[in-house]
């Protein structure tokens, strides 16, 4: 929490060999579930003392965007067309390790497990027989979100095997946008 009271998100980056923890005005947080993870920012902010451990503190930040956002963006039924083919496949090596951003109509929602360990789901509507799955969302997105709406989520690709077949799994999923 900075001294105005915002609750921001941290960003950590590499300067210099240091270490740099943003935190950011309500606005940039806003703007902050646009980037994707790896994608390099130019942040401002006031400095809170020194250099700690090789780690700077910017509070109230804002930042602007200083290169492409590596993230691949494709929309749930793009993402199942691909699983379809050849069991998944091509698709599961094509995307390992990557973050997503997809784009589509949400199917359901679902709650599995209780206290510390529920997994909230979200499921896309897809035209394939499996809907593309998006696990461990943040319980705050996850409350934002009903079956029908038009949502963009990012997270880490996870191929899931199930029955001997791959599906489209997306998991720590955020919500990016909701029409």
């Amino acid at each position: 929490m900075s001294e105005t009271g915002n609750l921001g998100l941290c960003v950590a980056g590499k300067l210099d060999k240091l270490a740099a923890v943003c935190t950011l005005t309500p606005e940039a947080l806003n703007k902050a579930n646009e980037l994707g993870k790896g994608q390099r920012i130019r942040a401002v902010g006031r400095l809170q003392g020194g250099s700690i451990l090789g780690t700077v503190f910017l509070f109230d930040s804002t930042f602007t965007e200083a290169g492409p956002n590596p993230s691949i963006r494709i929309s749930a039924t793009d993402l199942a067309a691909e699983f379809a083919k050849d069991e998944g496949d091509a698709a599961a090596t094509k995307y390992a390790g990557k973050e997503l951003f997809v784009q589509g109509v949400v199917a359901g929602i679902e709650q599995a497990g209780e206290g510390i360990f529920v997994n909230r789901i979200v499921l896309f509507e897809s035209g394939a027989k499996e809907p593309v799955r998006c696990t461990r969302t943040r319980e705050s997105d996850f409350e934002k979100i009903k079956k029908g709406d038009k949502v963009i989520l990012k997270g880490d690709f996870q191929g899931e095997t199930i029955a001997l077949k791959k599906h489209p799994t997306i998991t720590e999923t955020r919500l990016v946008k909701k029409d």
